[in-house]
């Protein structure tokens, strides 16, 4: 026992009821009733009669709650380590007060400061190569006699 679908309502076409119109392009149409049939002969919208299952799935008629009404899953806050410090460490930061932050910020730029001032002192004890030195200690790129290695 084969049960077809309307194709207008998408109701149940149980055998022996019902019709079928087949279009010049050898399309198959099945209706349930003739006023199934007459409405799309009118060229309706079947999503604009409320007895259809196509204005039901439109308008969200008949539809379970378990399937509309969807648990919301909450995100689980987690704490993780920054790279270069452990766990604690971060919650020490977090915890701290203003006068504390802004005593390890003024110790840290103090910190750079001191450590670029050396550098500089580095830089400036050290002797400036001329352009004769640079060029002294690199060879010279494609010269005669020499073949590309294949």
């Amino acid at each position: 026992m084969k049960v077809e679908t309307c194709s207008f309502s998408g109701l149940k076409i149980h055998p022996g009821h019902g019709s079928v119109l087949i279009k010049l392009d050898a399309r198959l149409f099945r209706f349930r009733t003739h006023k199934d049939k007459a409405y799309f002969l009118q060229k309706q919208k079947a999503a604009k009669f409320n007895w259809t299952v196509v204005y039901r799935r439109v308008n969200k008629k008949n539809v379970s709650e378990a399937l509309s009404r969807r648990r919301k899953r909450n995100a689980k806050k987690s704490q993780r380590a920054v790279v270069g410090m452990d766990l604690t460490l971060v919650n020490k930061i977090k915890t701290e007060s203003k006068k504390q932050r802004s005593a390890r910020q003024q110790a840290a730029v103090k910190e750079l400061r001191e450590r670029r001032a050396k550098a500089r002192a580095a830089q400036k004890s050290r002797p400036k190569q001329t352009q004769a030195a640079k060029g002294r200690g690199q060879k010279a790129k494609g010269g005669v006699g020499q073949t590309k290695g294949r």
